[in-house]
């Protein structure tokens, strides 16, 4: 055994030994492969045959006749076709171009940007300007102030008064406050009416009671109710013919009276009580001057700051009166009392201030008018509103006394008084002022001399100055007074009874009275109706003012509103504050309200005019004539009781004014949903509306109501003020819409909306000529369409699609068509709406314009109506937007199209080209400058987005340092970027920025394009023919081909269908020879570096599993080596599934494309590499030849020697001479034979069945081209081809088809190439069937199914072809006779038989060196 390792491992060395000794030469010759060597010779003369195709130089190496006509043929179809493509590209381009130029037209009729630009430019020089450019404002009340300035005082402008314009309905024929009379004249049908009203105080003593002594009025001067409690009555008379009030402020009560001029009709008075005196004196006040229980005080029944006649306000005004009718006759000293007031003041008893100051409430007086004469008509009588029926006169009336007496109840707890409050020294005791001498003194007047202790002590002779009558009693102050002055038994008398013996009739006043008993009955109206008519009949209704319209509005010159300014408001809704997480800052959060997501949809704000603080305050109006319950806050307040104790009571208070939209507020329903809103999200906005209806007063008011109401607080999410113009000068809608945004971090920004439209398309003549053109345009598009889908369509046919997408300028020219497409669609879209809009000639949203609280109230359907014209002309603007914005899309697409149409030509395509050879370092580029930039846009952010606003956000920071990266302005940065961060980091930032991106990425860009357009521009011929040139030459064909005779000229396409008809419609030799090439040819190898190749069959290997075992067997054995020293295959290669194939050919497909990165590089490379290997080669086939001739001509010595030694001597000389002619005759026979026919093939083409499907229509068009193949070379198809007839649309055809090929000397086997026949495009190869010849024997008859091959096919769809073939090889009978005489010469048959069997070459010497590299050249080829 170690014997037999010992000898193994010798002789291994041995071999090697001598391979090292060996030529290296040798391997060339010893390891050659037909394959490899086919390999390389198909890729020298693909690259060969590539660069002498693309050359004109005028070469003819086709030797053969019917070749080089083929190639001619080809060569000028060519040229035609070349003719041909130059001319389709001009019409392509003036087809483009012509389009191009008309939809710029139909978009020149479609919009007049300059008509837009003089109506959006009134908005951007006014309104818009108004705004601060930072886009912030500071505070809500900047807001409110550009609605002032900018808005009311600029939209809602009344008529001047005065210029000599009667601007109706704003203007008319005017009286009085009303009207305009010096522009629109006098209003002569109008009356006089006098008003003369007086409070109790200012009333004198009525003139017609001066006869009765019972009805005693006081004459107190008017600086009793001066001051504070004053109740400040006024009044204002309605004119229902005018629906105003004819006075602009409610008028003052004065001691004059008051002319007013009024026109016919109804009117009315209305009486008002300006100051709420229930507020100024608490309950039990009212009780001391009242004597009215506190806890039978009636509540207020009127919510109405002014209201006249409420029972509450009565008491509280006339306890105020008494109380300051004791403090004026007893809060000073009598010598400052006029004699007047101080016999009223001493003379009268409280009580009888108090009945005649309860039987006075309010005002006294009338209305009268003149009936023509002096006399008057009384038109309304105003009494004062008595508490006591009787009461005016006073104690003297023994009924009022019985009146309290009769309504008297137990004092309830807390009410009871002492006498001492209610005396003439009471207001000296309060204020502290008067005290002794005021009080005091004052009493000692009436006092009788001396004190007493009993009524007996006093005078009972003494007259009571009030009463005239006798009597006087003992005061419970211990001094003597007259009997009118014990009314109350225990706080009058000393005794606690007063003496009905001295004073009959005294005594008996209740100490408390129910209130709201003795009120049971009274009233107290505020309004008296009364009427005038002078000029028109009773009950004819009169009209003065014009009926209120829609006024013109402008918000600029010539641009007039559209119904109203509409502001929206969104709320944000609120929660607790969840984020904040450390204890400490959540405690100090305590009880404070975060934002949160969603909408706040509760009513919100009050109405100011019902509030006093406001300064649009009207304490005439009550809530609950304009709201109701359940639109009103409650709360609970505090409530004084007679006792004194304080209670909480549940009261409705301050008004809402503010509902969502869903909300109908005249109704107190949810409103329906119409078209609009929807979504919820819009009934859950708060819209008011400043109707065009109101006046500028109006408008200022509803500005101020919004302000003091609090439309705007702390939940305030966004503010869109939205209006809608009219141009009629340039027919033009504006949409404007302002957005308020209030953000998180506090700060409120701003942006607006602008957009023009026009509703009157196709009118009149420019009108009908745009929609022709729009015409031409859409039929335009539609043929570009089907141009394109054309193309798709035979892509598809030919089962490829995805070919046609693959190419990028059709997926962009696609593009281009679809959004033309969609821009048609929004102009269609545009269209309906525009053609279906209607507009009412006015909007009146609000219910009441004029109204005096409640402001925004609107009239829901008008609110519908109006909001859907609205939404009408924000879609159609915004449709036109969409469509001009697509549109101008298109535009810059079709420049790009019209470019990408100039590439064709050489000087033209010059931007295209280059930009195309760019496109690989653009993208690498633009990788990296993303990057690079975006890098720096982040650290922006980071570093002054805090502070900054151009980088709050990494959107914001991309554009400014994009922009600053085009102009540089360091004054739009420094100051804010500087304080934002360290001035390190500020430097840092900015210098790296420009030194990186400016200075380095722009300029690499820069040499990017510049090397590019370089590299083409030395490309381009410069002998090519400028545009202008090939333009006229294309443009003088088409009009010689149009005017000159067929006779005399052939045009292009005429001459192509010649051409095409002298190919007999079989593909030309390129194709078919390709379509061979790739059917036979394995998949192209891995080139690895340092020229290492991996092919197919390797690779096949590589992605199997790989047996462990068995390569580890074979490490171990010696016989890992073979007689070359190559790696043991592992055996045979076997029969290829489809999925193998595939898998390997994915391989091939992705691994390959990675050595592939220069195309001309590669193929110099390569053409470099096999161009030495083939001299090596040649130069080992050389040595070769040597060799062997130098053994075949020892040998021929040997044979020469040898004849020579059986000739007689004196042959021997002629046989030199015949030996030496003998290789010459031998070397012209054989020539001949190798152009002899050496067999012929027989065959039937019978049926194919499974074909795969090659037209999505027609399924497949078989048809078979039949020939033998050759070696190859220039010619692959043999000198005879035949063709089956085409069966239409059958996957399963049946030709029965005979053949018969004669067989040359260079046929190697029998090919059966199929095509799929194509009317559109060229015909598909199906694919191949190869019968190799050496597979045929002579006489034997072959009938068998062959599978198709076609690699470039995936193996799914053709695996189950086959084609079923009978097929004979028959012998040339003719050729016998030569063949014998062959075999009879010894020296010529060897050489036959040489060459035949491997060498093919004849004769010695030379001859036998030829027949080697002959030999070599089928062998590689």
């Amino acid at each position: 055994m170690a014997a037999m390792h010992g000898g193994a491992i010798a002789a291994a060395l041995r071999n090697r030994r001598n391979r090292e000794q060996q030529d290296h030469l040798d391997f060339y010759i010893e390891n050659e492969s037909a394959s490899s060597a086919a390999f390389r010779t198909r890729k020298i003369e693909g690259i060969i045959q590539t660069k002498m195709d693309s050359t004109t130089v005028a070469l003819d190496n086709v030797r053969r006749k019917a070749l080089k006509h083929e190639k001619q043929v080809e060569g000028l179809l060519a040229k035609v076709d070349e003719r041909l493509a130059r001319g389709t590209h001009y019409t392509n381009l003036l087809a483009i171009t012509t389009f191009f130029v008309l939809y710029v037209v139909v978009l020149f009729l479609q919009r007049d940007a300059t008509l837009a630009y003089s109506v959006e430019a009134s908005y951007l020089d006014t309104i818009i300007r108004a705004l601060p450019d930072t886009g912030y404002i500071n505070s809500e009340q900047d807001l409110y102030d550009w609605l002032q300035s900018d808005i009311i005082e600029r939209v809602f402008v009344d008529p001047a008064c005065g210029d000599g314009i009667c601007a109706i309905p704003d203007e008319y024929p005017g009286f009085g406050r009303f009207g305009c009379q010096r522009d629109c004249g006098r209003y002569s049908k109008t009356s006089t009416i006098t008003v003369n009203l007086l409070p109790y105080l200012n009333y004198t003593q009525d003139q017609s009671d001066i006869l009765d002594p019972t009805n005693t009025w006081w004459d107190l001067e008017n600086q009793v109710m001066q001051g504070s409690t004053n109740p400040e009555y006024r009044f204002n008379v309605y004119s229902h013919t005018m629906g105003e009030f004819l006075l602009a402020e409610d008028t003052k009560v004065i001691d004059e009276p008051v002319v007013i001029e009024v026109p016919d009709g109804p009117l009315t008075l209305h009486l008002y009580q300006q100051k709420k005196m229930s507020t100024l004196i608490s309950p039990n006040d009212i009780y001391k001057f009242t004597f009215m229980d506190g806890a039978t005080l009636p509540q207020r029944n009127s919510s109405s700051d002014f209201a006249y006649g409420d029972k509450r306000e009565a008491l509280a005004a006339q306890a105020l009166i008494q109380k300051q009718t004791i403090d004026s006759c007893f809060s000073v000293p009598p010598s400052d009392l006029t004699d007047n007031q101080l016999t009223l003041c001493l003379e009268n008893p409280i009580q009888d201030f108090y009945f005649k100051g309860m039987a006075s409430y309010g005002l006294k007086g009338d209305v009268k008018t003149s009936n023509g004469s002096k006399a008057t008509a009384v038109l309304a009588d105003v009494p004062f509103c008595k508490i006591y029926p009787l009461g005016h006169q006073g104690l003297l009336n023994a009924s009022n006394k019985q009146l309290a007496v009769d309504n008297s109840i137990p004092c309830s707890v807390g009410a009871r008084r002492r006498r001492s409050q209610m005396t003439r020294t009471s207001a000296s005791a309060e204020k502290g002022t008067g005290g002794g001498e005021g009080g005091e003194g004052g009493r000692r007047l009436l006092q009788a001399p001396g004190a007493c202790t009993r009524h007996e002590d006093c005078d009972p002779n003494i007259f009571d100055k009030f009463t005239g009558a006798p009597g006087q009693f003992c005061t419970i102050f211990g001094y003597c007074d007259a009997c009118s002055f014990c009314q109350v038994d225990q706080e009058d008398s000393i005794d606690g009874v007063c003496p009905q013996e001295p004073c009959p009739g005294s005594g008996g006043f209740p100490e408390c009275i129910d209130a709201q008993a003795i009120m049971k009955e009274w009233e107290c109206p505020a309004t008296y109706d009364f009427e005038v008519y002078k000029f028109a009949s009773k009950g004819t209704p009169v009209t003065v003012k014009p009926p209120p319209k829609d006024n013109i509005r402008r918000v600029t010159p010539f641009n007039r509103l559209v119904g109203a300014v509409v502001l929206t408001q969104s709320r944000q809704a609120t929660g607790d504050c969840r984020k904040i997480a450390n204890d400490d800052v959540k405690a100090f959060a305590a009880g404070m309200r975060c934002l949160k997501k969603g909408r706040d949809t509760a009513p919100f704000g009050r109405d100011p005019v019902l509030m006093p603080t406001s300064s649009i305050y009207d304490g005439k109006l009550a809530p609950e004539e304009f709201y109701q319950d359940s639109e009103r806050f409650r709360t609970k307040i505090e409530v004084e009781k007679a006792d004194g104790t304080v209670v909480l009571e549940d009261v409705l208070t301050t008004a809402i004014p503010f509902f969502p939209h869903g909300y109908d507020q005249q109704t107190g329903q949810e409103k329906a949903k119409d078209k609009m809103f929807r979504k919820r999200s819009q009934h859950e906005k708060f819209n008011v509306y400043l109707d065009s209806r109101v006046t500028e007063t109006q408008a200022k008011r509803m500005l101020a109501f919004m302000n003091e109401g609090s439309f705007i607080d702390g939940f305030t999410k966004q503010i869109d003020v939205q209006m809608v113009t009219f141009n009629t000068n340039v027919n033009l809608f504006a949409s404007l819409i302002f957005t308020f945004y209030w953000e998180t971090g506090g700060g409120i920004t701003w942006d607006f909306k602008l957009q023009t439209v026009f509703v009157d398309i196709y009118r009149g003549a420019k009108g009908q000529a745009q929609l022709i053109l729009e015409i031409v345009c859409v039929i335009f598009l539609a043929a570009n369409c089907v141009y394109e889908m054309r193309d798709i369509f035979i892509g598809i046919r030919v089962m490829k699609p995805l070919q046609y997408f693959m190419d990028p300028m059709n997926v962009f020219d696609w593009f281009h068509l679809i959004m033309m497409w969609v821009g048609w669609i929004l102009w269609a879209l545009y269209y309906q709406r525009a053609s279906t809009f209607e507009m009412n000639a006015a909007y009146p949203v609000l219910a009441d314009p004029g109204a005096k609280a409640r402001l925004f109230v609107t009239d829901a359907e008008n609110e519908k109506i109006f909001l859907e014209f609205v939404h009408e002309i924000q879609s159609a603007s915004d449709a036109l937007a969409q469509y001009v914005a697509v549109s101008s899309i298109c535009v810059l697409l079709f420049v790009i199209r019209v470019l990408k149409n100039l590439d064709f030509q050489p000087r033209m395509g010059l931007v295209t080209r280059t930009l195309a050879s760019a496109t690989s370092d653009l993208l690498h580029f633009a990788f990296l400058f993303f990057i690079v930039f975006f890098g720096y846009a982040m650290v922006g952010h980071l570093l002054f987005g805090h502070q900054f606003e151009w980088m709050k956000n990494p959107g914001d920071a991309c554009v400014f340092l994009f922009f600053q990266l085009l102009a540089f302005d360091p004054t739009q940065f420094w100051t804010e970027m500087t304080h934002a961060a360290p001035a390190w980091a500020f430097h840092l930032f900015l210098w790296s920025f420009l030194l990186i991106v400016f200075f380095i990425l722009f300029n690499v860009l820069l040499a990017i394009l510049i090397d590019a357009y370089a590299m083409v521009k030395a490309e381009t011929p410069e002998d090519s023919e400028s545009f202008p040139g090939e333009m006229k030459a294309v443009m003088a064909d088409r009009l010689l081909d149009m005017f000159v005779s067929e006779d005399k000229r052939i045009s292009d396409p005429k001459f192509k269908e010649r051409l095409e008809a002298h190919k007999n419609g079989l593909p030309s030799t390129d194709v078919l020879r390709d379509a061979l090439l790739t059917s036979t040819a394995p998949p192209d190898p891995i080139c690895l570096p340092g020229g290492i190749t991996i092919d197919a069959k390797v690779l096949r290997q590589l992605v199997k599993e790989p047996d462990l075992e068995g390569d580890n067997r074979r490490r171990s054995s010696i016989r890992i080596y073979d007689g070359g020293g190559a790696l043991e295959e592992a055996g045979e290669d076997g029969e290829w599934d489809g999925e193998e194939e595939e898998m390997v050919n994915d391989v091939v497909e992705r691994y390959s494309k990675l050595s592939i990165l220069d195309s001309d590089k590669l193929e110099q490379d390569t053409l470099s590499i096999l161009q030495v290997e083939h001299l090596k080669r040649e130069l080992a086939m050389y040595r070769c030849a040597q060799r062997l001739h130098d053994t075949m001509s020892a040998v021929e010595g040997s044979i020469d020697k040898l004849a020579l030694e059986h000739l007689p001597p004196e042959e021997r000389t002629v046989q030199d001479d015949l030996l030496a002619i003998q290789p010459n005759v031998g070397q012209g026979g054989d020539k001949r034979k190798r152009e002899r026919v050496r067999g012929i093939v027989r065959v039937t083409v019978v049926e194919a069945k499974k074909l795969p499907k090659m037209d999505i229509l027609r399924s497949v068009d078989p048809y078979c081209l039949v020939f033998l193949t050759e070696r190859i070379g220039e010619s692959t198809t043999g000198e005879v081809t035949f063709r089956t007839e085409e069966k239409k649309a059958d996957r399963n055809p049946v030709w029965n088809a005979d053949f018969e090929l004669p067989i040359m000397r260079n046929s190697t086997a029998l090919t059966i190439a199929m095509f799929d026949k194509d009317s559109i495009s060229k015909d598909d190869f199906i694919g191949c069937v190869h019968v190799p010849l050496s597979d045929l024997e002579e006489w034997k008859h072959t009938d068998d199914w062959f599978p198709i091959h076609n690699p470039n096919m995936p193996h799914s769809r053709i695996r189950r072809a086959q084609l079923h073939l009978k097929i004979t090889r028959l012998p040339d009978a003719s050729d016998a006779p030569a063949l014998q005489a062959a075999v009879n010469a010894p020296l010529a048959g060897i050489d036959e038989e040489q060459g035949f069997d491997g060498f093919g070459g004849s004769g010695r010497g030379g001859g036998g060196g030829r027949g080697i590299a002959a030999s070599f050249t089928s062998m590689t080829q």
